[in-house]
């Protein structure tokens, strides 16, 4: 059983997830998609000034089955916490007696609120002059 996903990314906080933005694809050792025992998953966040993962909610949560071998979670970017830096870790059990195994992919949650729009120039070598949002500047020469 080989489990694989799309880059998740970045939701802006309380997006509404639906198929495509947290998927996973589960297909055998040939790659044809396969619908295992079972499927569950959980959303962990990495709180600030704290070390390690933190669940957030139900702890085995049952995906929606798009398709054979498809599943994607469903639930509010941020819910019940931060934004931050978050993964989904999924649970998969290939038949009854299977040992449990998991898949972690990571994605990023940012409140709106924490980006403003504002004027400034920009020191780069390519001399840009733009609005640009968040725009701070660091001594290591990043934002």
């Amino acid at each position: 059983m080989i489990a694989k996903s799309t880059s998740p990314g970045t939701f802006r906080y309380g997006h509404l997830f639906q198929r495509g933005d947290l998927p996973i694809y589960i297909t055998d050792v040939a790659g044809n998609p396969l619908s295992p025992y079972k499927v569950t998953y959980q959303l962990l966040v990495t709180p600030k000034n704290a070390r390690g993962l933190m669940v957030v909610g139900p702890c085995h949560r049952t995906p929606v089955k798009a398709d054979e071998g498809e599943y994607y979670a469903t639930g509010y970017a941020g819910e019940c916490s931060q934004p931050g830096q978050w993964f989904i870790r999924w649970f998969l059990q290939e038949y009854f007696e299977a040992p449990l195994t998991t898949a972690d992919f990571g994605f990023a949650v940012f409140n709106p609120a924490d980006f403003h729009v504002v004027q400034t120039h920009c020191r780069f070598s390519n001399g840009c002059h733009r609005q640009c949002h968040r725009c701070h500047h660091n001594n290591a020469g990043g934002w």
